[in-house]
């Protein structure tokens, strides 16, 4: 949930789209944070489900949309006001669970559940990793990896105005079992928090 350059409260939400196994991700507007009222559909098919909304200075909406469906990279899809017509973009790595983020200096920052750079030909695995989004092309400059692994994801940020802001975020890494199920492993998740300068 962000807040608009007019005072209200804006929202993404999934449902049932075409098919029950199929999802469309909507946009939705409050004045009170009580009573939601529909504004657009920002994206209507591929089991597009998680989206993370950041305001731009010039009022701009950004949508960082999540997609279930081959080859499951994020589209990030813009709107002027007022957020009805939404031109879109994919984003060129696979992203879940994502964040999205207007640092001071400009930069747009996306977080999330992403794999690991290939080294040597051989995959590394999952973590929770941070990258330098382009709005218009889509391109994402690695940034930083995360102490992460296993299920890991679901970034939160906040500037702490002093040059500095803190990251949350979950991880299995650090625990051989506990009561997460993935793949047939028994896995436990504990919540991380890092300190970043800006």
């Amino acid at each position: 949930m962000r807040r608009g350059p007019d005072g209200a409260l804006y929202s993404a939400g999934y449902a049932p789209a075409k098919e029950a196994e199929d999802y469309r991700v909507e946009l939705y507007r409050s004045e009170d944070g009580l009573d939601w009222r529909l504004i657009s559909v920002i994206h209507p098919d591929e089991r597009a489900n998680e989206t993370e909304l950041c305001f731009m200075p010039d009022g701009e909406l950004l949508a960082l949309v999540r997609r279930e469906e081959p080859p499951y990279r994020p589209l990030l899809a813009r709107a002027g006001p007022p957020y009805t017509e939404w031109r879109k973009v994919e984003c060129e790595r696979f992203l879940q669970g994502p964040l999205l983020e207007r640092l001071p200096d400009g930069t747009l920052l996306a977080v999330g559940r992403s794999p690991r750079d290939a080294e040597g030909g051989k995959d590394r695995g999952m973590a929770t990793r941070a990258f330098r989004l382009d709005p218009v092309s889509g391109r994402m400059d690695p940034l930083f990896d995360l102490p992460s692994g296993g299920d890991t994801s679901y970034a939160g940020f906040c500037n702490l105005g002093d040059g500095t802001a803190l990251l949350s975020y979950y991880s299995g890494h650090g625990y051989d079992n506990g009561t997460y199920r993935e793949g047939g492993k028994v896995q436990r998740c504990g919540i991380w928090l890092a300190r970043l300068r800006l």
